[in-house]
């Protein structure tokens, strides 16, 4: 039954990259990579700015706020992923809830499941939970409901967080001031000043700013992953042009050899470093945006899950960290696109009959101006190589 939730997801994706378990109180880095709290807590320690840490898994630094790791914001997307996994693994044994037991009493033979609580009741238990006032409100629901489609679209949107001030009370407000869930206690205490609205309001407006940024998103991802195929292929021509005039300094070098051999040599190996420096720092340019393609496709990849979710709390909690960073990443795409200069370079070799070193040739580099966006493309011809 677990396997049917997650059967759109990849094997880790409720793994902790750090300690390589399941997630336990996620938190969400302003890069959008998410660790447990525990291990981002030890991860800090052993940093020596305290307020600044780097991500594990991108190594972008992220400030830290002023609570340190605590006051990141908690991704309630994997945090309601792994609790309602756990809930089906724990009523059910290989899909057979007969095989499970009253999580009360031992007893066989479960009826129903408090989602609050996380506990499986027996009918006898089940009866017994709903006598006490504190617990009357808490949502039970029968055991043969958890296979069923529509009762799980039913949690996304039902499966209200907890206040971490105020743990009996649930998250059913936004503060649009501090831009954060909180519960009834803290809008009329903390946030009385501060401009709230009930989660349901802020629901669709959160959800409709987080599919534009979706979609802006897969602009972006699509010019820089064109920008880096031009780019492969720019290093491609410039490596064959290269292979053209080094062969070319190779004969004429062998004319001049009589003449001055060991100098001839050493110019010749200088002027070669120089013509193949060129596609090296191509590629330095190149990772970066492939880099910058990772991250836009982890940001894509978080918004779309949290859409499918379509988890209001979830939805509301990280759009606005999601639309940082996206953002964030608008302003690293705009300072990429620089790496389109310089890429239309040929190389010329100018060949001489004269004796001295200094008049082996030449290398010149030829630079067009480039394309509005991404890589120019490269022109070859035989006038251009002699």
């Amino acid at each position: 039954m677990a396997e049917k939730i997650l059967k759109n997801m990849n094997e880790d994706f409720l793994v902790c990259s750090i300690c390589m378990n399941q997630f336990k109180t996620p938190k969400m880095l302003p890069c959008i990579h998410s660790f447990c709290e525990g291990c981002l807590e030890k991860y800090s320690e052993k940093q020596d700015d305290k307020t600044k840490i780097p991500c594990p898994t991108c190594r972008k630094v992220c400030q830290l706020p002023e609570k340190g790791v605590e006051g990141l914001q908690t991704n309630f997307h994997l945090n309601n992923l792994a609790e309602r996994m756990n809930v089906l693994e724990a009523v059910t044994s290989k899909g057979n809830t007969a095989a499970a037991v009253c999580q009360s009493c031992q007893s066989p033979n479960i009826v129903s499941f408090c989602t609050d609580c996380k506990f499986a009741f027996c009918t006898k238990c089940q009866d017994h939970h709903t006598i006490y006032e504190s617990l009357k409100n808490h949502n039970i629901i029968p055991v043969t409901r958890m296979n069923d489609p529509e009762f799980q679209e039913e949690c996304k949107t039902s499966e209200s967080p907890y206040c971490i001030l105020h743990t009996s009370e649930k998250l059913h407000f936004y503060c649009k001031t501090c831009s954060k869930l909180i519960c009834y206690h803290c809008a009329i205490v903390v946030h009385s000043k501060h401009e709230c609205t009930e989660v349901q309001n802020q629901f669709e407006s959160s959800r409709n700013v987080l599919r534009e940024q979706l979609e802006e998103c897969k602009g972006h991802l699509e010019n820089m992953i064109k920008m880096a195929n031009r780019g492969e292929t720019a290093v491609k021509v410039m490596e064959a042009n290269n292979t053209k005039v080094t062969m070319k300094i190779e004969v004429h070098c062998k004319y001049m050899m009589k003449e001055m051999e060991k100098a001839l040599l050493e110019r010749k190996a200088i002027m070669i470093k120089e013509i193949e420096e060129k596609p090296t720092n191509v590629r330095e340019r190149i990772q970066k945006a492939k880099e910058f393609i990772e991250s836009i496709k982890d940001v894509q990849t978080m918004s779309q899950e949290i859409l499918e979710q379509n988890n209001p709390w979830g939805i509301i909690a990280m759009s606005n960290d999601l639309d940082n960073a996206i953002s964030e990443l608008k302003r690293e795409s705009s300072s990429l696109n620089s790496l389109d200069g310089g890429l239309n370079h040929r190389v010329h070799f100018t060949p001489s009959r004269q004796v001295p070193v200094a008049y082996l040739g030449s290398c010149r580099i030829d630079s067009s101006k480039p394309a509005a966006f991404g890589f120019a493309s490269f022109h070859s011809s035989e006038s251009d190589s002699d």
